[in-house]
């Protein structure tokens, strides 16, 4: 018996969702490494390099969502393989884009909290400014 051919949108998402997470890595070790050196040494233009590249992932990710999707309901009408696949990616995929979705609440958390603090200290009266003594 021939086996089914595989399908080629579960197969892309599954690429997807797998290449965004190792390029993510990637970046994660790279910034971690020479990103803060090239940083400082370029006087902050290096990260306008490192900016473009992390939007590749979650582009990546997104794609892999639509494709899993997409190939998991042509897999059901045509009887095609790589339903594993199809999944797997939809998993790699909705978990990149949870990462990003926590990273920006904690960022979001993290401006309103050093906010809140920032305009605690410049109210409290011990940050009070003197007023000066008039001359005589």
């Amino acid at each position: 018996m021939v086996p089914a051919p595989t399908n080629r949108l579960a197969l892309s998402s599954f690429i997807c969702g797998l290449g965004g997470w190792v390029l993510s890595i990637l970046l994660f070790c790279f910034n971690l490494t020479l990103g803060s050196l090239i940083t400082a040494a370029t006087a902050g233009l290096g990260l306008m390099c490192l900016i473009p590249l992390s939007c590749i992932s979650p582009v990546m990710w997104i794609a892999g969502v639509v494709t899993g999707h997409l190939g998991l309901n042509k897999i059901k009408v045509t009887g095609e393989g790589g339903r594993g696949l199809g999944i797997a990616g939809l998993i790699l995929s909705y978990l990149g884009l949870a990462l990003i979705l926590c990273g920006i609440c904690a960022l979001v958390l993290a401006v309103l909290v050093g906010g809140a603090s920032i305009l605690s200290i410049l109210s409290s009266p011990s940050f009070a400014i003197p007023t000066p003594r008039p001359f005589k």
